[in-house]
């Protein structure tokens, strides 16, 4: 049936109102429809409706919006490789009151958006699903929770459960269960500070591998190991493998296999203040170089090489003083063998201000160990004196003209006769000297003899049992005065004595018990004692007049003689003999005995020439 439309044939135009076909239809040609009335859902009267399906084999174009209550079908092959081509191309937008399920890929140059609330719990649930991958150009942003339940683990940056060319965003938190490998910039602008393993804006469960520089603008902690294993020394403040603009806090060890430089100038006074500040220990393996002064407040006194205040596995080296208020000990038995040895080993002086107590030896000088005998206990030498140079060794209240007693060894030459020691006082060094041959200079430092004094004598002798008495030179005499002590002198040769002679005391004041000697006692002497004829055994060979000192002591006369007297190398010879002991007679008394006997005789003598 026709009613009022139009319809164009081959053979011409008809123009009808309506067309109402009861079967199905088939146009070889174009249907155009100038009917210009839109379609909204659930209308009487449109431009083109159908009560089945339509069959389109070519291109199907709809100028304005298309609305399908139900199935629309596209057999059409054509795959899409732009917006202006594929099986089905909208000008416009595209809306779906329901699913949409595509069964091959799909690009989308522009947004598209899902009103779809359903959440998702499962890869086959949720407002948008898709059973292969999904390929975003730029942004991608989930008001909800992303979860990608592909397990695949990630081996570079084209790998894994997620892939992205460009960057992520994630407006809140990001919680990762593997491994992670950010090979381009990783931004979080999250402004939450962490106190603790557990807080922050970047919380990782486990280790966290940086390939390059790390950069954190505030506080950092670390509960776990942090490991760098980048090599790059460090020349100041802001080159290494670990740099920080503020400090680092260790709350335990603190281990540095190279060298560590602390370059803050801040001065320490106290424990919680300084350059370098631990609330704990530290260990260091080998040396520890300060360029300022180190306080140690600890006062625990040190057992041993494990406890103390100061406690170094290593050497500890100090390049100016060392100031301890307790004891030092040092445990280390090594012996001293030059002065680069030993247990106790400064490369500057040692000061002491107490005193020094050495159980062996003291080498002060260049001398070797080798030539040290174990006998010497202080070694003073200096194998690089030169000629005409000396050595000194003072005692005394000070460097101050006689206020420091001086022992010194004047070096004429290597091997010399003409070395000499030299006894005196600061400011006056050679006023006793002593040379190579026993030579004593006293007033000069070329002795001529023996005991060589230059200047006046003046020798004051005392005895415990006797006043005070002074040899002393006056002139040509040397005057002894009264003492109640002998003196000896050991002389073989004999004694000179000038012609006024010698005196002997003689004034009855010093005296008491006054009596004469027995005439008798005079004449037995004489009687009994013999004098003898004899050589000394000295080169000496003259003839000596004298009495035997064994013959006296054999004698009633043995009180003639003086007590022993020692003398070295004396072997005894008899009975009456003591080895190293001389025997000496009091020859001043045998006269006083002879002149008694020389009386008695004259007297006798004077009896008979009176008859």
């Amino acid at each position: 049936m026709f009613q009022m439309g139009s319809i164009k044939s081959a053979s011409g135009t008809k123009t009808l109102k309506a067309l109402d076909v009861g079967a199905a239809s088939t146009f070889a040609g174009p249907i155009t429809i100038l009917d210009e009335t839109d379609a909204v859902p659930e209308a009487d009267k449109v431009s083109l409706q159908t009560a089945g399906g339509i069959v389109v084999s070519k291109s199907l174009f709809v100028k304005g919006k298309a609305t399908v209550a139900d199935a629309v079908r596209f057999d059409s092959l054509v795959d899409a490789t732009s917006v202006s081509s594929g099986s089905l191309v909208v000008a416009g937008g595209v809306g779906i009151g329901k699913s949409l399920h595509v069964n091959g890929s799909s690009t989308f140059t522009s947004p598209v958006y899902v009103l779809s609330d359903n959440d998702s719990t499962s890869p086959t649930t949720g407002s948008l699903v898709t059973q292969g991958g999904m390929a975003v150009g730029k942004s991608l942003v989930a008001a909800g929770a992303v979860s990608v339940l592909n397990d695949a683990d990630t081996i570079s940056n084209t790998t894994g459960s997620i892939v992205t060319k460009g960057g992520i965003g994630v407006a809140k938190s990001l919680y990762v269960g593997g491994g992670s490998t950010f090979t381009g910039t990783v931004s979080i602008q999250n402004t939450l500070d962490a106190s603790s393993a557990a807080s922050g804006s970047v919380v990782v469960a486990g280790g966290l591998g940086l390939a390059k520089s790390f950069y954190v603008g505030g506080l950092s902690s670390m509960a776990g190991i942090v490991s760098i294993t980048n090599t790059t020394d460090s020349s100041s403040s802001i080159t290494g493998s670990l740099t920080t603009l503020g400090g680092i806090g260790v709350a335990k060890t603190l281990t540095v296999g190279g060298k560590l430089s602390v370059l803050s100038t801040t001065d320490s006074t106290s424990t919680t203040t300084g350059a370098l500040v631990t609330v704990g220990g530290i260990g260091v393996a080998k040396a520890l170089t300060v360029g300022g002064k180190l306080s140690l407040l600890s006062t625990t006194d040190s057992t041993s090489a494990t406890t103390g205040a100061l406690v170094a596995s290593g050497g500890v080296g100090v390049g100016k003083s060392l100031y301890v208020g307790g004891k030092i000990t040092v445990a280390d038995t090594t012996d001293a063998l030059d002065r680069a040895a030993g247990s106790l080993v400064t490369a500057g002086g040692m000061g002491v201000n107490k005193s020094l107590w050495v159980a062996t030896s003291i080498n002060v000088g260049t001398e070797a160990a080798a030539n040290i005998n174990s006998s010497y206990r202080i070694v003073a030498c200096n194998t690089n004196l030169g000629a005409n140079t000396k050595q000194s060794i003072l005692l005394g209240a000070g460097l101050r003209t006689y206020d420091a007693a001086c022992i010194s060894h004047f070096n004429a030459a290597s091997g010399s006769v003409a070395n000499r020691l030299e006894l005196g006082f600061f400011g006056e060094e050679d006023i006793v000297t002593i040379l190579p041959n026993g030579r004593v200079g006293i007033g000069n430092t070329a002795p001529a003899a023996p005991l060589h004094v230059s200047g006046l004598v003046n020798l004051k002798i005392g005895a415990a049992n006797a006043t005070t008495g002074v040899l002393y030179n006056m002139g040509s005499t040397i005057k002894l005065n009264a003492f109640n002590v002998d003196i000896g002198l050991r002389v073989d040769n004999g004694i000179h004595v000038g012609a006024v002679g010698v005196y002997a005391t003689s004034d009855r004041r010093k005296k008491e018990n006054i009596q004469s000697l027995d005439f008798q006692e005079a004449i037995d002497f004489v009687k009994c004692i013999e004098p003898r004829t004899y050589n000394l055994k000295t080169r000496e060979r003259t003839p000596q007049i004298g009495y035997i000192a064994q013959e006296l002591q054999n004698s009633k006369f043995g009180h003639l003689l003086v007590s022993g007297v020692s003398y070295p190398n004396l072997r005894a010879e008899s009975d009456n003999d003591t080895d190293n002991v001389l025997m000496i007679a009091q020859y001043e008394r045998i006269c006083c005995i002879l002149h008694k006997a020389l009386q008695n005789a004259l007297s006798r003598i004077e009896a008979l020439e009176g008859k």
